[in-house]
């Protein structure tokens, strides 16, 4: 599937963070740091041959991981209708490309 726009980028990460049931503060910091995830992964290219709505899954993951919310793969797969399988393999490769370091 291929993103017409960056409106559509907008609407498709607002619906997924919305599904995930987070509160009003933390969507907005989810939203802000996934944004900056989606743009940094477009600048590495971690898009070309790849679907985008799985760089957004995997950036909203990362972005409420970072934020301390406890949410698995599967629940962002729901919401974002991306399986959990492709979201675990595109995680592995934002951060290793964007160098997110993220503590367990």
């Amino acid at each position: 599937m291929i993103v017409k726009s960056q409106e559509e980028l907008g609407r498709f990460l607002q619906r997924v963070i919305n599904a995930l049931k987070l509160s009003e503060d933390i969507r907005y910091h989810v939203t802000k740091l996934a944004m900056e995830i989606i743009n940094e992964g477009q600048r590495k290219r971690l898009t070309n041959g790849r679907t985008f709505y799985a760089l957004v899954a995997s950036a909203v993951y990362i972005a409420v991981t970072l934020m301390g919310v406890r949410k698995r793969q599967r629940d962002v797969a729901e919401a974002s209708g991306v399986t959990d399988v492709t979201i675990r393999n595109r995680y592995k490769e934002v951060v290793s490309k964007i160098n997110i370091i993220i503590e367990v």
